[in-house]
């Protein structure tokens, strides 16, 4: 989920783009703006098969901005992680690496019952006031 301040629109689109409102083209381009989406990119240690073996585990989280000619500042983000469906979470460690990088980790816990998916749920805010929050309900599988 994304919320962004109307006033945090930055820069016209790039050369050669339309804007569109719902139904259908703007208009005149120079009334567009590029809004600064936040984007994660998630660097989990996964084998092939999508699986982490119990134990610490060690990940990364990228975090940029759609329009990244104009680099926004971001708060380092939250990070939990549930095993058990989301009944309950763990709160991860995140340490910055700077440039909207981050190293994350958490304890996977050893597997009692059958494998499920592991869910990760992220919220980072920056700088002009956005927001980003993202609940991933199949991130990985403990092995």
């Amino acid at each position: 989920r994304w919320t962004i301040p109307l006033a945090a629109a930055r820069s016209l689109p790039p050369s050669g783009w339309q804007c569109w409102t719902l139904t259908g083209p703007a208009g005149d381009p120079s009334s567009c703006r590029v809004l600064p989406l936040i984007s994660l990119r998630y660097e989990l240690p996964t084998d092939l098969s999508g699986t982490i073996p119990a134990g610490a585990t060690r990940a990364r989280l990228l975090v940029s901005h759609v329009d990244a000619s104009h680099p926004i500042s971001v708060s380092t983000p939250t990070m939990q992680v549930s095993f058990d469906g989301g009944s309950t979470w763990q709160m991860a460690r995140v340490v910055p690496e700077g440039s909207g990088n981050f190293t994350v980790t958490w304890t996977t816990p050893a597997l009692t019952t059958a494998p499920r998916p592991a869910m990760l749920k992220v919220t980072v805010t920056d700088a002009v006031g956005g927001r980003f929050s993202e609940l991933v309900t199949s991130a990985f599988t403990v092995r």
